[in-house]
C-alpha cells in the first residue's frame, strides 16, 4: 500500500535506456539522467529531489517504458527528454523530504550547498532546456479551495524575482505555459481532470522552479497528490502519467512557437478554470465519537491524519490525531459518525500517534494499517 520505490526497481528501469552519471549524492550514490530522443525541443525532466516523494517518479517510468516499446513513436523526432529520476537518493532509501545533509534541496539552489544540486545546476547549464517539468508530490491534507475535495494534481507555473518579471523571454514563456495549460484542460475529458488545483505560486527565490524559470526555461510544477482514498498513490501515479503523456506530446503542435508578445496580461484571459488549492483535509474525521475514556463518557468530533514514515527499516503510516473538538468545518476523505471509541487519556494529545486506530479502521479503506 505505501508508495515508496525501492532502488532496485529504479536501477532495472534504467538498462533500457542512454543514461549518463551526473554526479553523486552525499554518501556517494549515483545519480543518473536518461535520453529519450533526438529532436529539436529539449525538456527536461525530474523527479524526487525530496525523497518521500515517488509519484512523479513511478509516472516518468511507466510513460517513457511506453515509448520505448513504441519503436516508431513520432515524438523521437520532436523531442529530446532528459530526466533524473531521483535527484535525491539518500532520502528516496530513507523516506526522507531532505537529503544525508539534512538539506531540502528545494531551498539549495542559491547556496548550491549540496552535491545534488551541484550536479543538477551543471546538467542545466550543459543541457539548455527549452522546457521544463519539476515532479513532486503534495501532502495529504491539500483541497481544492472551497470544494473540499482532494487535490489530486496542482499545478502553478513559477514567479521570477522583481528585477527579471518584465524580462520578455521569462514573460512569454509564463504566458505561453498559462495558455497551453488552459488549452491542454479544455481538451481532457472532465471526468480526466477531476481534482486539478492551482498550486501556490509564491515567489520562492531558494526553489528549484524559480531558479529554472529565471535561466529562461519555460518551467511548470507538477504536484501529484492523492486520488481519493488511494494512499498508495496508484491512481495518481496514472493521473500524473496522463498529464505527462498529454503535455509532453502537445509540445510537438505549432502552439508553442506561436508568438505571443502582443499579449499585455499575464493573467486574466489566461487564468485557469480550475480551484486553488488548500490545506486543511483530513483523512479521517469521526463526528460525534462516542469516546469511552477515564471512567467517563462523552461525545466529540475527532480528526485524524494518516501521516507516512519511514522507521525500523521500512515505511509505515502513522495515525496522527489531528484535532478533537468541534470539527464540522474539516473536510476529509472518510467521515464515520457516532462510533464508540474507548481510549487511554494519553491517545487524546493533539499531534500524537494514536493507539485505537484498530477500533476504527475496520470502517475504513485502510484496515491494513497497523499501529
Amino acid at each position: 500500500m505505501h508508495p515508496f520505490v525501492h532502488a532496485s526497481k529504479v536501477e532495472q528501469w534504467l538498462r533500457q535506456f542512454d543514461k549518463k552519471l551526473i554526479g553523486h549524492s552525499f554518501l556517494g550514490k549515483p545519480i543518473h539522467s536518461v535520453h529519450w530522443g533526438a529532436g529539436p525541443l529539449r525538456v527536461l525532466v525530474w523527479s524526487q529531489m525530496h525523497g518521500n516523494e515517488s509519484t512523479g517518479l513511478r509516472a516518468m517510468m511507466e510513460l517513457l517504458s511506453d515509448w520505448v516499446s513504441s519503436k516508431d513513436h513520432i515524438l523521437l523526432n520532436k523531442l529530446t527528454i532528459v530526466y533524473i529520476p531521483q535527484l535525491n537518493p539518500d532520502g528516496a532509501e530513507k523516506w526522507t523530504r531532505r537529503n544525508a545533509q539534512n538539506i531540502d534541496l528545494n531551498r539549495d539552489l542559491r547556496a548550491k550547498q549540496s552535491p545534488e544540486i551541484a550536479c543538477f545546476v551543471r546538467l542545466l547549464d550543459e543541457f539548455r532546456p527549452d522546457i521544463a517539468l519539476n515532479l513532486h508530490d503534495q501532502r495529504t491534507f491539500f483541497s481544492q479551495k472551497e470544494q473540499g475535495l482532494p487535490s489530486s494534481l496542482a499545478l502553478a507555473v513559477p514567479k521570477t524575482s522583481e528585477s527579471l518579471s518584465t524580462d520578455s523571454r521569462i514573460v512569454n514563456n509564463r504566458r505561453f505555459l498559462r495558455d497551453y495549460i488552459l488549452q491542454m484542460y479544455n481538451r481532457i475529458d472532465p471526468s480526466k481532470r477531476e481534482g486539478w488545483s492551482v498550486f501556490d505560486e509564491s515567489y520562492y527565490p531558494r526553489s528549484i522552479g524559480e531558479y529554472v524559470q529565471e535561466s529562461g526555461c519555460a518551467t511548470l510544477l507538477v504536484e501529484s497528490g492523492v486520488v481519493g482514498t488511494d494512499l498508495s498513490r496508484s491512481l495518481s501515479v496514472q493521473q500524473t502519467k496522463s498529464f505527462l503523456k498529454s503535455f509532453l506530446s502537445g509540445l510537438t503542435s505549432d502552439l508553442l512557437f506561436h508568438d505571443r508578445s502582443a499579449d499585455t496580461h499575464l493573467d486574466g484571459t489566461q487564468a485557469w478554470p480550475f480551484p486553488k488549492n488548500e490545506q486543511g483535509l483530513v483523512d479521517l474525521k469521526v463526528q460525534n465519537a462516542r469516546i469511552q475514556c477515564l471512567n467517563s463518557s462523552w461525545e466529540t468530533d475527532l480528526a485524524i491524519w494518516l501521516k507516512d514514515e519511514y522507521r525500523d527499516g521500512r515505511p509505515w503510516f502513522i495515525p496522527i490525531l489531528h484535532d478533537v473538538g468541534d470539527l464540522r468545518h474539516l473536510h476529509s476523505r472518510v467521515a464515520l459518525d457516532k462510533v464508540e471509541v474507548h481510549v487511554e487519556a494519553k491517545d487524546l494529545i493533539v499531534g500524537s500517534p494514536i493507539t485505537f486506530w484498530p477500533q476504527l479502521k475496520g470502517y475504513t479503506p485502510w484496515a491494513d494499517i497497523e499501529v
